[in-house]
């Protein structure tokens, strides 16, 4: 038995299907449909073409699905909020890169589902070419820099939108020290000024899997939504980091 023992101990330290289940999975696949539901939401409202109305919808829809899933994991929904918590210490570095793939897989999710949802003609977006979707009107919901916009511009906007958004989340959601019931009003409402105040620069994203799953599922339409697209992932992710 004394020769069995060690081996036995071993195992014990080994993590269990629920472990797993629990640990990593559950919580990858809350970021996955929370950030299709997200996109979704975020995405569709643009077809109003009121910024005031989108930043609503991406203010609220963050703030619910944080609501909804925060107690599996975290409700981060975002790469930038990961790499802010994982540079925390609220998150491993692996658990995190899990995270990041689970946004981005939900993120074409929801893009996928708006494409579906708004496949049908309109003239309250474009006058004189009622023949486009109101999905391709709305560039499939994706992330651009304003007419006139410099990247050094729309990075800065990312970064700086970003920092807020991400020093919200960590001094209302990790932090213990100011942690709060309130926390996804709050992160939801950092969302909702970002958008207001940088929504005509860069479309407000901060957030990279936001911007990379309409990317993906428009790209077949129109190619041209990546030119740029590096844009939505240094400024986000360099803003998560200075949070």
């Amino acid at each position: 038995m004394s020769e069995n023992a060690p081996l036995v101990n071993r195992s014990s330290d080994k993590m269990s299907v629920t472990d797993i289940f629990v640990k990593i999975l559950q919580p990858c696949l809350a970021e996955l449909f929370g950030m299709a539901f997200f996109v979704f939401i975020g995405t569709t409202s643009m077809a109003s073409g009121d910024l005031l109305i989108a930043g609503v919808a991406h203010g609220l829809g963050i703030g619910i699905a944080i609501s909804s899933l925060g107690a599996i994991s975290g409700g981060h929904l975002n790469p930038a909020v990961t790499i802010g918590v994982a540079i925390a210490g609220g998150i491993s570095p692996g658990l995190a890169a899990f995270y990041i793939i689970s946004q981005l897989l939900g993120s074409m999710l929801g893009a996928a589902m708006c494409r579906g949802v708004l496949n049908y003609t309109s003239a309250i977006l474009a006058a004189d070419n009622t023949s486009q979707t109101v999905y391709e009107q709305i560039l499939g919901g994706t992330t651009n820099l304003g007419e006139h916009v410099e990247v050094g511009t729309g990075t800065l906007a990312e970064i700086i939108t970003t920092t807020l958004l991400v020093t919200v989340v960590l001094m209302t959601a990790v932090d213990t020290r100011g942690k709060s019931q309130a926390a996804p009003m709050y992160i939801g409402l950092a969302v909702l000024v970002g958008i207001l105040a940088t929504g005509n620069v860069t479309g407000g994203s901060m957030n990279s899997a936001r911007s990379f799953g309409p990317c993906v599922v428009y790209s077949d339409v129109d190619s041209g939504v990546w030119d740029d697209h590096w844009v939505y992932w240094v400024g986000p992710l360099v803003g998560g980091a200075i949070a």
